[in-house]
């Protein structure tokens, strides 16, 4: 944690467009409660960054980085995603017992992936996916056990395919589609 720590306090390497939209991100979400576009970039021209990158992270910095310096805001963001991850999945793997939810939990958070990558390649917006990786394993458990009435339905009623190519006079030739024909949200 120490090499990060100290990367995210020079904003070395990848870091820097982090830093840059986290910064610009803060701006622009005093306007937009999603902002695409950030106007500041490219001497005022603006990119669309947030049209292809995620900006869970920046969601996450913005408090901060309204109280403290941009790459304090940026540390204590990975910080707060690092033990939501661990929590997470401590979530997961709770059925399974105390001791081995935590074992797994702190194996899970001091994976190289989670720690050196993130130093190098300064990937937040995947650094953050991971913190809701476990939340998926969850729902896709509930969703198995049946313990989620309606997930199953719900979750065939927004299937892409079933949506653009099935009509609804018709089964679908989906086999997840076809064990919950009938059964609709809209």
């Amino acid at each position: 944690m120490l090499p990060l720590v100290s990367h995210v306090l020079n904003v070395g390497g990848g870091l820097w467009y982090a830093f840059v939209w986290a910064k610009q991100f803060t701006a622009e979400l005093a306007h937009n409660v999603y902002p695409r576009w950030l106007s500041a970039s490219y001497g005022g021209h603006g990119a669309p960054v947030f049209y292809f990158y995620a900006p869970m992270f920046f969601y996450v910095t913005a408090p901060f980085d309204a109280l403290f310096p941009t790459n304090v805001a940026l540390l204590l963001a990975i910080f707060v995603i690092w033990v939501v991850s661990g929590l997470s999945m401590w979530t997961w793997l709770a059925p399974f017992g105390r001791a081995p939810a935590a074992v797994g939990s702190l194996i899970y958070v001091s994976l190289p992936y989670h720690i050196f990558e993130l130093a190098r390649r300064a990937d937040v917006a995947e650094f953050t996916a991971y913190a809701v990786v476990p939340f998926i394993a969850i729902g896709i458990r509930r969703i198995v056990e049946n313990r989620v009435p309606g997930a199953l339905s719900l979750a065939c009623d927004r299937y892409p395919t079933r949506n653009f190519a099935a009509r609804k006079d018709r089964p679908s030739d989906d086999a997840l589609c076809n064990r919950c024909q009938g059964t609709s949200f809209t």
